[in-house]
């Protein structure tokens, strides 16, 4: 079983928007490439005092490197006087070492972000999906517990099985096997959430035929193993809780109804006047 493809991400609705958004917001242009494709290197602006760089942030799945995020270029201003340059380096978008930073750490927010949730993103159907697509995702969504074989897909799409191949890998970027055990996969990350479940429950309710491919299966598309990834779940959890007491307690009401930070202020000594 093999990490999903580029062209899987490269389909995806989020990124899309992802990408058209920052470029609305911003306006530089971002690309989305294979991971075997490299930005070029940074380089000194000699008419410039700044540097030429790229945004840069990785896409890795199942602790593989499977695409990158980077922009065009950008002249990163590091100070110093300005020299007139060439029509290129004049027409370049500029901005500062805060900026670039920050610009930056957007981006590998978003990588992150399709880190946790590209298994769930890659199952659910897309708007640019055809039809038959929609129905087999549909159809694979509500009886992902059963025996459901290509043969059962072919017949759904209406396609003979070699054709159905061929098409279903080319609009998903997986095969229909690889595709079913990610919908599985999903279904028991959900399922896993519950402390009551155990996990020969799980891999028995998303149809799996073993508790050993179920750990085998997981572990591939996350991972992580079903007991981490429920410690995981429940350390999200205790962190969550306590931001939320820490938040009640900063506007938790003094005893005469007041909230604390309000009564501090109030108590506080006035400021001397000059």
């Amino acid at each position: 079983m093999r990490t999903a493809s580029f062209r899987a991400f490269q389909r995806l609705q989020l990124v899309r928007e992802y990408l058209d958004a920052f470029r609305s917001a911003t306006g530089i242009e971002l690309q989305f490439v294979p991971s075997s494709v490299r930005p070029p290197c940074e380089q000194p602006a000699d008419s410039w005092a700044g540097v030429i760089r790229r945004l840069a942030a990785p896409i890795v799945l199942e602790g593989k490197h499977v695409a990158s995020i980077f922009s065009e270029p950008v002249m990163v201003e590091t100070g110093g006087a300005r020299r007139l340059g060439s029509a290129d380096l004049q027409a370049m978008k500029r901005m500062s070492v805060t900026e670039f930073s920050g610009l930056e750490r957007l981006l590998r927010i978003f990588s992150k972000h399709i880190n946790v949730f590209a298994n769930r993103y890659l199952v659910i159907p897309q708007d640019h999906d055809a039809k038959w697509v929609v129905c087999v995702k549909e159809r694979m969504e509500q009886e992902f517990a059963g025996p459901i074989t290509e043969r059962d897909a072919a017949r759904i799409a209406a396609l003979k099985p070699g054709q159905f191949r061929a098409k279903f890998q080319k609009a998903t970027g997986m095969t229909f096997r690889e595709f079913l055990t990610r919908v599985r996969v999903q279904k028991a990350m959900d399922a896993l959430r519950s402390p009551a479940v155990s996990a020969e429950q799980v891999a028995c309710t998303c149809g799996f035929s073993s508790v050993a491919q179920f750990h085998r299966a997981f572990r591939e598309h996350t991972g992580a193993t079903p007991a981490e990834f429920r410690l995981s779940v429940e350390r999200e959890r205790t962190a969550s809780k306590g931001q939320r007491k820490a938040r009640r307690a900063r506007v938790s009401p003094g005893a005469n109804g007041e909230s604390v930070h309000k009564s501090v202020e109030r108590s506080a000594p006035p400021s001397p006047v000059s």
